[in-house]
């Protein structure tokens, strides 16, 4: 009836565990080749021991962080070879799960070809305008190089190509860079003519 009673407990302290983890996340390792093969020669195939990686960071640095990118200097390959690089650890990142890998490279001859009628797309018009293209350049024709086996299916469905109009403005006659990026990254894309940039036009 509301009384204080005098209790005895016993243990009078009590240790509790608590696991701690920290955030993970699992991204693929991806070789980016950077240069070109001296002696006319181009990578056919690239093979890792790790595909994968899990990484060990705060989720804000997770976040951010899509793949565990290789840089192989393609300069320094004449033949078939093999390596073990270190991965680098990304800022804010704790630790990898493993933080080697052995990557292994064939190579062929390089060929080329030419694959017409693909679309020019827009990227960075936050105004809105209305953009005009040369005629010549609504549809455009990009030159795909690399092994046999890497462009023989190559489409023009397998290529992107946009221009940035970040810093276009209303008028006629501005050059701005074009860019074109395919989906093996084996394979180098440029336009047939040689050009870096196009001529456009912006209306509202």
């Amino acid at each position: 009836k509301g009384e204080l009673v005098d209790v005895d407990i016993f243990p009078e302290t009590v240790t509790a565990s608590v696991k701690v983890t920290t955030p993970m996340k699992e991204v693929p390792i991806v070789v980016k080749p950077v240069g070109e093969l001296p002696d006319g020669n181009a990578i056919d195939s690239i093979s890792l021991d790790h595909t994968t990686v899990t990484v060990y960071a705060p989720n804000s640095v997770l976040a951010g962080i899509d793949e565990i990118v290789v840089e192989l200097d393609a300069s320094k390959i004449t033949k078939d070879s093999n390596w073990t690089y270190t991965l680098t650890v990304p800022s804010g990142v704790n630790s990898l799960s493993t933080t080697k890998v052995n990557i292994d490279v064939k190579i062929g001859k390089m060929t080329s070809r030419t694959i017409d009628g693909i679309v020019v797309n827009a990227q960075n018009n936050k105004n809105g305008y209305k953009i005009d293209y040369d005629k010549r350049d609504e549809m455009l024709s990009v030159t795909v190089s690399g092994t046999e086996k890497n462009i023989s299916k190559i489409t023009a469905e397998d290529i992107y190509i946009y221009v940035d109009l970040a810093d276009v403005v209303i008028g006629s006659n501005q050059e701005v860079p074009i860019y074109i990026s395919g989906t093996n990254r084996l394979v180098n894309y440029a336009l047939s003519d040689g050009r870096t940039h196009i001529i456009v036009s912006a209306v509202k």
